[in-house]
């Protein structure tokens, strides 16, 4: 099996534990300038999550997607786990639309236009009252789940100031509040703990990036694809690309994808 990223060993440490029954911890931080391998992280992280499919929901989402809003991310989460475990966030969003759930043999069907309506008002006040209506439902159905959900956000940066200002406050206040939700959320910047100490920051972990710096860290990786190359070569050649790239993955591994390991 390739080795597909080299150390961050204490991150992964930090999201296995994240996926413990046990877990204390269940909002999950990892901040980092560009190029330091956040992404290669998340997917590791989501692989892992994935592998245990049968004992925990995944729900990956890319916020620097566009197309990313509170109704997309709701939307993600029925479609995930399925509609038929959110019974009051179906009946809210019925409710603001003032139409009745639509149910098709026995299936709940709910689409994403249909999240968007029940979250429109024409006021900045009522916009956030149905919100926070919403996500209290969204929650309450969570909370009674045969097993946990992991949300996974990545690059926070690039999320729309709605999402940003809903998952820093409504979402994660009930996150930490809820044992069957745990969040993982990556990005060169992410929700400030500090200033939300109180309502999610003592449920959280924050764990800084700050790149692969050491050759022998990256020299499973090597191994695993060039097996043929001697230790002494390998070693010797990954010293040069780490200091010549600021221990930055991303760089370094173009690198070693790229040279003649002769």
């Amino acid at each position: 099996m390739t080795t597909l990223l080299a150390n961050y060993e204490e991150h992964r440490t930090l999201f296995r534990a994240l996926l413990a029954a046990d877990c204390d911890k269940r909002i999950l931080l990892f901040r980092g300038v560009s190029g330091v391998g956040k992404s290669a992280l998340f997917r590791a992280c989501v692989a892992e999550a994935r592998r245990r499919a049968k004992h925990l929901h995944c729900v990956p989402i890319q916020l620097k997607d566009s197309a990313i809003s509170v109704a997309e991310i709701f939307y993600r989460l029925g479609d995930e786990i399925g509609w038929d475990h959110f019974p009051r966030f179906l009946e809210q969003v019925a409710a603001f639309q003032q139409t009745p759930t639509v149910n098709v043999e026995k299936n709940v069907m709910v689409g994403q236009n249909q999240i968007s309506v029940a979250l429109h008002a024409e006021n900045l006040t009522d916009r956030s009252h149905r919100q926070v209506a919403l996500t209290d439902a969204c929650f309450q159905d969570l909370r009674v789940l045969p097993q946990p959900v992991l949300v996974a956000l990545d690059t926070y940066e690039s999320a729309n100031s709605d999402v940003q200002q809903w998952l820093s406050s409504p979402f994660l206040v009930r996150a930490a509040k809820t044992t069957q939700v745990r969040v993982l959320i990556t990005g060169k910047s992410t929700p400030n703990h500090l200033d939300h100490d109180f309502e999610w920051g003592y449920c959280c972990q924050a764990q800084e990036m700050r790149g692969v710096h050491e050759a022998e860290h990256w020299l499973p990786l090597v191994h695993d694809l060039y097996p043929h190359i001697p230790h002494d070569m390998a070693m010797f050649l990954l010293r040069t690309v780490c200091r010549a790239n600021y221990g930055r993955p991303e760089a370094i591994m173009k690198v070693i994808q790229a040279v003649e390991w002769a």
